[in-house]
């Protein structure tokens, strides 16, 4: 299918421009972390097709995913319905995937390789145990250099094992814990600082994974309600009660209860607190997950019948397949995942333009699927959503004018939105306007031409 997506074509070219030299957040901005341009980047040498690539990794990831899912499972329940949890657990990510390639489906591995440490933690030798913080640490880190919010459930499995040590007066629990985790988390992070001061960008990559966030997570998403909305938003949550209650009212385990709503806290602030895009709420498929398995837990009686074990199996499956068919067949899910009319339009727009000027293109709030499709690389730090982050911080449009006075761009190449231009960034009309004429527009570009005196 012709889909490049929205964010997922941004980080293929973030991963497609490190790859090529460039210096991350000084040649290119993306307001991710690190850790998301070096995932990005091996994902692009699996194959010669740069989404093909992409998608080896994303099947990689979802595999080691499945089987996490599936040992946090069984650690409660059989083997049959362990594997119906796995495909509960798909079908639910199906509601929350939005085109995939995002930092949440790439998070996912170490929310539940850290979950499953946490259930069992307490069983481990000493010397497991010591390495399981390191890996927890380890898993932090990764998420906390890729997107600051993504840690949350890690922070509450933490949590949790700092409360059950304090609870039980084991010092040395709680120092394993604080050291092993320590050091786990200096063990990816200084690798990354070290890199980013060598090469002269450790103050813009932290602006850009940091403080510009800051800005963008106090932004207020206005989003049409509906029933679908709230099943998008709600439901790994709303499963997650529903099962904390169920099983708490039934076996009075104290530390799942606290565990649960240290998961709870942390999965809503990370998730409900800010702009609330569906994709987020793949942070709390371990949440989904578990309150799937202790629902299922508070029927264990009638679980031991093996019939009945494949009949949930079975049931699994049929959800799981029969939603994906009846999404793949819908009209409107076809056609907002069919770039087809705008690659026909970005290889039209750039074919106007001789190849050796090509390089000189600068694209003005256009779709990075743009560059991807014409295979260009960007010559400016502020490639895609320009009007999008200025929003957020004025500088960027502020930066953005400067680039493009000190080294005026051959051709601009700018939305047509089949009316008048409107841009927040005023003085970049007030540019096109005074030093631009239009050379050609199709239905979803336009393509500007400097205009140069004789």
């Amino acid at each position: 299918m012709n889909y490049y997506g929205g964010d997922s074509a941004v980080f293929i070219l973030i991963g497609k421009m490190f790859n090529a030299g460039k210096v991350p957040y000084v040649d290119f901005f993306e307001h991710k972390g690190p850790t998301l341009i070096f995932i990005e980047a091996i994902g692009l040498k699996l194959a010669d097709n740069e989404r093909s690539s992409i998608f080896i990794l994303q099947v990689i990831n979802l595999f080691i995913t499945q089987i996490l899912i599936y040992k946090i499972a069984k650690t409660y329940l059989p083997h049959f319905i362990s594997i119906g949890i796995v495909m509960l657990t798909l079908l639910a990510f199906s509601f929350t995937i939005q085109g995939g390639n995002s930092t949440e489906e790439w998070s996912l591995p170490y929310l539940y390789l850290c979950l499953l440490i946490t259930i069992g933690f307490e069983d481990y030798s000493a010397r497991k145990q010591k390495v399981c913080f390191v890996i927890m640490g380890m898993s932090a880190a990764i998420l906390f250099w890729m997107r600051l919010n993504n840690m949350g459930i890690i922070c509450a499995c933490l949590l949790f094992i700092m409360i059950i040590a304090l609870q039980n007066k084991n010092l040395k629990l709680f120092l394993n814990l604080a050291l092993g985790g320590l050091l786990g988390f200096l063990f990816i992070s200084i690798p990354i600082i070290i890199y980013f001061t060598h090469i002269g960008a450790l103050s813009e990559m932290i602006y850009a994974s940091f403080l510009f966030n800051f800005s963008y997570i106090q932004y207020h998403l206005e989003q049409p309600f509906s029933l679908v909305d709230l099943i998008k938003g709600w439901l790994s949550l709303l499963t997650f009660i529903i099962g904390s209650i169920l099983y708490y009212k039934k076996y009075r385990d104290y530390k799942m209860l606290v565990l649960c709503i240290c998961l709870f806290v942390f999965a809503f602030v990370t998730t409900h607190i800010g702009p609330q895009y569906f994709h987020y709420m793949t942070l709390n498929l371990p949440l989904f997950s578990i309150g799937v398995i202790q629902i299922f837990c508070t029927q264990k009686i009638r679980l031991l019948n093996r019939n009945s074990n494949l009949v949930i199996l079975t049931g699994a499956f049929f959800m799981l397949f029969g939603y994906t068919f009846y999404k793949k067949n819908q009209k409107q899910y076809i056609k907002d995942q069919d770039d087809t009319l705008f690659i026909s339009n970005s290889t039209d727009i750039v074919d106007k333009i001789p190849v050796n000027e090509r390089p000189f293109i600068f694209a003005y709030n256009v779709s990075a699927r743009f560059w991807l499709i014409t295979n260009i690389l960007p010559g400016y730090k502020f490639f895609t959503n320009q009007e999008w982050h200025g929003l957020h911080d004025k500088s960027i449009l502020t930066e953005t004018n400067r680039l493009i006075q000190e080294i005026p761009p051959l051709w601009i190449v700018i939305p047509n939105d089949n009316a008048n231009i409107k841009f927040i960034n005023t003085e970049l009309s007030n540019i096109l306007f005074e030093e631009y004429q239009e050379s050609y527009r199709n239905d979803d570009l336009i393509l500007m031409r400097r205009i140069t005196s004789n």
